[in-house]
């Protein structure tokens, strides 16, 4: 379940509390970030699973990232900027914060399959098809 920065109200593995209270941090100086956000920290065998949402009712109205952490690896398994926000710098914001989350927890690299508006998004961010005809990117840090 999420929970919203301000209200934890059931036992949290410090670990996780210090993730989160990391990722909250690098979310400090990201435009749309509020305090009624929710930020989720779950680790399970040798994976780090962070979820970060907007607080709206909508998903089609949220700012959004799921991420997977494994072996050094920051896999994006989803990233979206709710659509009026969007060709305003926020996605670059956004992702930047995940870049910086990624190199406090050691990872090596990001990866991210695109598609739809992706496709033109990630490789702005210095991301690198695997190969021509592969959706799957690649970003070394």
């Amino acid at each position: 379940r999420f929970y919203k920065k301000q209200m934890l109200k059931v036992t949290i593995p410090k670990e996780n509390i210090l993730i989160c209270n990391k990722l909250e941090e690098f979310l400090s100086v990201f435009p749309l970030s509020k305090d009624s956000d929710r930020i989720q920290v779950i680790t399970k065998d040798d994976n780090i699973y962070v979820a970060y949402l907007t607080d709206s009712n909508s998903r089609l109205k949220q700012t959004f990232f799921d991420l997977q952490i494994k072996d050094n690896v920051c896999d994006i398994l989803g990233f979206g900027i709710t659509k009026e926000y969007k060709l305003k710098g926020h996605g670059r914001s956004l992702y930047n914060v995940v870049e910086k989350f990624s190199s406090f927890l050691n990872c090596k690299s990001i990866i991210t399959v695109s598609s739809g508006e992706g496709n033109l998004f990630w490789p702005k961010m210095g991301f690198v098809n695997y190969s021509s005809n592969s959706t799957k990117s690649q970003k070394v840090l």
